[in-house]
């Protein structure tokens, strides 16, 4: 009775292995689209032997585990060429964003405007006493002026922006931390349990590969194989099933940021910033952009216009108005404006000070009135006097930047000029780490992906082994009926 009915459960644990490996197979055939999907294989080994008298027989087989067919060390690189790709993505994407605000080509931008505005002084020294010239210095001027605050407006919408994005991707990063922390409590309950958790160990690790998206972290596994996590210059974000969570508020810290602009914080300390201290990730680039280049650039658009404004009043101021005016010399000093408005006119509506100076910058209130104050003279009731038009016309050439060593035009280009060479960098950047990525992602498929032509291959495979122990299960159950026979007889 011992033979037939040991044949029949080495036959049945054959079934069941078969069985088993099957399911295994169709399950990873299933998942061949799925995002992050690691191929499983499930591992079969001979049952323990008995003893058959002074034989030693095999009792069988049995599928010992289901395992997920990973590498944590392309794992690791795969997660740090996410980190270094979205580093550079968000780097191009953002610079790129700032140097559109600058582009020339699509509309006459300020460097064309400038031009125009200094030219109609030259056109004004040429006729003096021209009202239709008049009138075209001042359109031109109200020209460049709208173009300046224009500028600073797509400025701080960019930064508006980005902030914006920044408390987008802590809310994220927060969400994965959470999802993390509960996948890891769950994957440790089934495993005590003996429960297979390949799956659930891909959804923890396609959460910190989207995790590595926005922060450099470093991932460590403790004895119980569940994950911690380190970001760099924040810490802790997960640990078990604990977790440390990010607050984005904006920050009244007017000399280490941008003022008035969003800053991470650790929920338990929001007096100190973490925006400079990260390493990596797309938050680390849209706070670089933020802090560096688009803080660049907005400053510089306020020196430049203050510098404009502040240089073409203190010219304008010194002549006079193309009106006739009496008794000079005991009622009129130079530089001094009298009742009649004559001499000491600004051009400009001088800012008070150069912060948000392209913001506020205006005509003054004596040239949005009247055409004749417009000042050319040098001398009062000279009307073909141009010297002063002639004066303010070389400002254009004057250099009284960069501690005059460059004149406006220089100044303005070379500001674009750097943000071009960074941007440029960045996209060189961003299709170099984006051919990392590919190349990581292509090993990590090697070895996790899974392939229809093997996985039907095995599937044949494993069902002639169940075809085979099916066979065996019925020539064992012929013996067993064929003993009872003879003990009938």
């Amino acid at each position: 009775m011992k033979g037939p009915t040991n044949i029949l459960n080495i036959g049945q644990s054959g079934l069941f292995s078969s069985q088993k490996k099957l399911t295994t197979t169709a399950h990873n055939m299933a998942n061949v689209n799925t995002e992050g999907f690691s191929r499983q294989r499930a591992s079969q080994q001979a049952t323990d032997p008995y003893n058959y008298g002074k034989i030693i027989l095999g009792s069988g087989t049995k599928v010992a585990r289901v395992e997920r067919l990973h590498d944590k060390y392309l794992e690791k690189n795969l997660g740090n060429s996410i980190t270094d790709h979205q580093f550079y993505k968000e780097r191009d994407f953002q610079l790129e964003q700032i140097e559109e605000i600058f582009n020339e080509i699509k509309s006459p931008g300020f460097n064309n405007l400038l031009s125009k505005f200094f030219n109609s002084f030259r056109e004004l020294s040429m006729r003096p006493d021209d009202k239709a010239i008049r009138s075209v210095v001042r359109e031109n001027a109200k020209q460049l002026i709208n173009n300046l605050k224009n500028v600073k407006i797509a400025l701080n919408r960019l930064q508006f922006n980005m902030d914006e994005r920044i408390l987008n991707a802590v809310y994220d990063i927060n969400l994965l931390t959470h999802q993390i922390g509960k996948l890891n409590v769950k994957i440790a309950n089934f495993e005590s349990e003996g429960g297979e958790t390949g799956d659930l160990r891909d959804q923890r690790d396609s959460k910190i590969r989207e995790l590595s998206k926005f922060l450099n972290i470093r991932v460590y596994e403790d004895n119980h194989e569940r994950y911690s996590i380190n970001a760099d210059g924040i810490g802790s974000l997960v640990a078990g099933g604990h977790v440390q969570e990010l607050v984005a508020q904006k920050s009244s810290d007017s000399d280490a940021h941008i003022p008035g602009g969003v800053e991470i914080y650790l929920q338990k300390n929001t007096t100190l910033s973490l925006s400079n201290k990260l390493s990596k990730g797309s938050l680390r680039a849209i706070f670089d952009s933020r802090n560096n280049e688009l803080k660049f650039m907005q400053n510089h658009v306020d020196e430049l216009t203050y510098g404009l404004a502040r240089s073409v009043n203190s010219i304008h101021r010194m002549g006079f108005a193309n009106k006739e005016f009496s008794n000079v010399d005991n009622e009129i000093q130079r530089g001094i404006a009298s009742s009649e408005k004559v001499t000491g006119i600004d051009f400009f509506n001088l800012p008070p000070q150069q912060y948000r100076a392209s913001e506020t910058i205006d005509l003054s209130d004596e040239v949005k009135e009247d055409l004749k104050n417009i000042v050319s003279a040098w001398e009062p009731n000279s009307p073909g006097d141009n010297r002063i038009a002639i004066a303010i016309a070389n400002l254009q050439n004057e250099k009284m930047f960069d501690e005059n060593t460059s004149n406006i035009q220089d100044f303005y280009l070379k500001a674009i000029g750097r943000i071009g060479v960074k941007a440029k960098a960045a996209r060189v950047n961003n299709e170099h780490s984006f051919g990392i990525l590919s190349q990581n992602k292509a090993l990590k498929e090697r070895v996790s992906g899974v392939s229809l032509d093997e996985e039907t291959a095995n599937m044949i495979r494993f069902q002639h082994a169940f075809d085979a122990s099916a066979r065996v299960m019925s020539v064992a159950d012929e013996m067993f009926k064929t003993v009872l026979g003879i003990k009938k007889l």
